[in-house]
């Protein structure tokens, strides 16, 4: 019985040895990368740049600068685009941004402007407008009204609301930001709306049309510059030039907005950032894609794979399925992102498990023991 015992312990040190060598192989081989699964570039004029992406799930709308608006279908076979609409209104399509039913472009200093997509004819149509001056860089909407980001007339952030039968735009609040007012990005996250206020930083605000519109509840300016915001629900990231990426809290009761996390690699020149529940993407200029994974109790962020295929990396959205990058002098780009864990050969287990039956049953005396146990098991 002791040598029986002293055979299953033994036979135990090799099991968990190869579970040991499993772990060490399989963390040894893990990869995480992009792969790029389709290029395509209109812009064949200086200013035609892709700056501005977004898709409602079955097509890509870019906003492709002095070329206006365009549409994109994605083939996953084929890992190709197909351009199958176009819109030039003049101006310099910034941003783009869609609610379901409607387009809506932030056209620089023409405004804002509000389009149709026909599927069959595979055309836009213009079906509203409205300039309320300044430059219109950012859009985002929540269901009820549209906000933008805007700069060059004080008032930074402006809501508006979109009628269908007079296809038309009612602008119904605005507000000065800080003491810079040149605002690139807002989003919310359904109860606050936040503002990239480039080198005033970050603001949060609440709105209601019946009063008093816009109220200011937050800040914080702790970087050169904010270019892109976005958020998960738990943490809002920030895209600052100069200075990477920055994770923030906020609590409007208390103590406001809370910087609880950055990361600076290369220049740290960053355009905006996007995430799709796993990751968080960040476009870096000149420095291409980076995913990034965020943890506040352990080691914050941390750089999971990066891509750089040239041109400049701007606006980014992602589907689900494929990473979309708006890639300024080198149009449109579509990414694949994982994390590749591969399974333990079998191989490697049984010769582990070999090797450790040859050690117990190396000497004679414990062979005849063994052969002795198996007879008496089998008989």
């Amino acid at each position: 019985m002791k040598f029986f015992l002293s055979v299953l312990y033994k036979l135990g040190v090799m099991v968990a040895l190869s579970l040991v060598l499993a772990m060490f192989f399989v963390t040894a081989s893990v990869s995480a990368g992009f792969s790029n699964v389709g290029h395509i570039d209109d812009g064949v004029l200086a200013g035609e740049y892709a700056l501005g992406v977004w898709g409602d799930g079955n097509y890509i709308f870019l906003a492709n600068q002095i070329d206006g608006l365009r549409a994109y279908t994605y083939s996953v076979t084929g890992e190709s685009f197909s351009n199958v609409g176009h819109i030039d209104n003049g101006n310099s399509a910034l941003n783009v941004w869609g609610d379901g039913s409607y387009l809506y472009l932030a056209n620089n200093t023409d405004g804002l402007r509000a389009y149709t997509y026909s599927v069959t004819g595979e055309s836009f149509s213009n079906v509203g407008w409205l300039d309320d001056g300044g430059a219109t860089r950012g859009i985002w909407g929540d269901g009820e009204y549209l906000y933008t980001a805007t700069t060059g007339t004080g008032d930074a952030l402006r809501a508006y609301t979109y009628s269908v039968t007079g296809e038309s735009f009612s602008n119904v609040g605005s507000i000065v930001a800080g003491i810079a007012d040149d605002a690139y990005e807002v989003w919310g996250d359904g109860e606050y709306l936040y503002l990239a206020n480039n080198t005033d930083g970050i603001r949060a605000y609440t709105f209601s049309e019946t009063g008093p519109g816009f109220t200011e509840i937050g800040s914080i300016d702790d970087t050169a510059s904010i270019y892109g915001v976005w958020g998960d629900g738990e943490y809002l990231y920030a895209a600052t030039w100069g200075d990477g990426l920055h994770a923030y809290t906020y609590s409007e009761t208390g103590p406001g907005f809370t910087n609880v996390g950055n990361i600076k690699e290369g220049a740290g020149s960053s355009n905006r950032v996007w995430g799709d529940g796993s990751y968080i993407y960040l476009t870096s200029n000149v420095e291409g894609l980076r995913a990034y994974t965020y943890s506040e109790t352990g080691s914050g962020f941390t750089n999971v794979g990066s891509i750089d295929d040239g041109g400049s990396a701007r606006g980014v959205w992602g589907d689900g399925t494929n990473v979309y990058l708006a890639n300024l002098d080198d149009g449109l780009r579509a990414y694949t992102f994982e994390i590749i864990i591969p399974e333990f050969p079998l191989y490697m287990l049984v010769l582990v498990l070999v090797v450790g039956m040859v050690f117990i049953v190396s000497s004679k005396k414990r062979l005849g023991y063994v052969s002795a146990l198996i007879r008496g098991v089998f008989s």
